[in-house]
């Protein structure tokens, strides 16, 4: 036969009191919902700790970004203190374009896509003009036809007793245009060439400066000058350099360019590579 069950046994436990000392932790409270303008403040103030003791431009456009939100929030004379003033153009000029966004942007498609053409535009031109006037290229031509058409001369090398009639080609960057009263973009320039001896250092020859004035219905973003010279037959056999001087009188800003030039005396040495 199967042995019998074993009897169940039923243990009784009863609850005890927790100890006077125990401690529970007390559930953590909701978390607050921050408004729009809170987090807007908490955010800024992150920000200008990043521009304390920042050598660097982009903290203080990621600042000026906050102008999308909400104007007051725009850059203070305190905050830019730090920066060159050429930095703290630039810093404005981001700013401007961030509270002009904050403020026009969401009204249609098409609005909002000619805004951000439009302000892409005047921020790329006024960073553009914040930079240093450049000379980009610089050529000796034999005919100039437009922007980047041109027919270099095969040597810059020249025979001694001649006079050698060239066009001096060359283009800018970072020029300064101004809106007249009659709406065009105009520039202007003044140009000079020097040659020098490579020996010594002395000026041998030099063209007038020239004034050039351009004046556009539309900004130029493509933009040379041309000069054709005549170097002189009395020029002795040795190297020179030829300087090319602009002045851009808007901006106040000048550059140079040199380009070398030898005089011989054997035709051979007159051939191009």
């Amino acid at each position: 036969p199967a042995p019998a069950p074993a009897p169940i046994t039923r243990v009784s436990v009863e609850p005890r009191p927790a100890p006077q000392h125990a401690v529970y932790p007390k559930p953590a409270p909701p978390a607050k919902t921050m408004t729009r303008q809170e987090l807007a403040e908490k955010l800024t103030g992150k920000l200008n700790a990043d521009l304390s003791g920042s050598a660097a431009i982009r903290p203080y456009i990621q600042r000026a970004a906050m102008s999308v939100i909400d104007p007051r929030f725009e850059l203070t004379e305190a905050d830019l203190s730090g920066l060159t003033p050429g930095e703290r153009k630039l810093a404005l000029d981001y700013q401007r374009m961030f509270t002009r966004l904050g403020r026009e942007l969401g009204r249609t498609g098409t609005e909002d896509r000619e805004l951000l053409i439009d302000t892409a535009v005047a921020l790329a031109e006024q960073i553009e003009q914040a930079q240093s006037l450049t000379i980009r290229t610089a050529r000796l031509c034999k005919s100039v036809k437009g922007f980047g058409v041109y027919e270099p001369l095969p040597s810059r090398s020249f025979m001694v007793g001649r006079t050698h009639p060239m066009i001096v080609y060359a283009e800018l960057d970072h020029f300064t245009s101004r809106v007249d009263a009659n709406g065009d973009h105009v520039v202007k320039l003044t140009q000079e060439l020097v040659l020098y001896n490579a020996s010594d250092g002395l000026a041998v020859w030099r063209q007038a400066p020239v004034k050039i004035v351009d004046a556009s219905r539309n900004r130029r973003r493509d933009f040379f000058v041309v000069q054709i010279i005549r170097l002189s037959d009395r020029l002795t056999v040795g190297k020179y350099m030829l300087k090319l001087s602009v002045t851009d009188e808007q901006g106040q800003q000048v550059d140079e360019a040199s380009i070398p030039i030898e005089i011989v005396a054997d035709p051979k040495l007159t051939i191009g590579p």
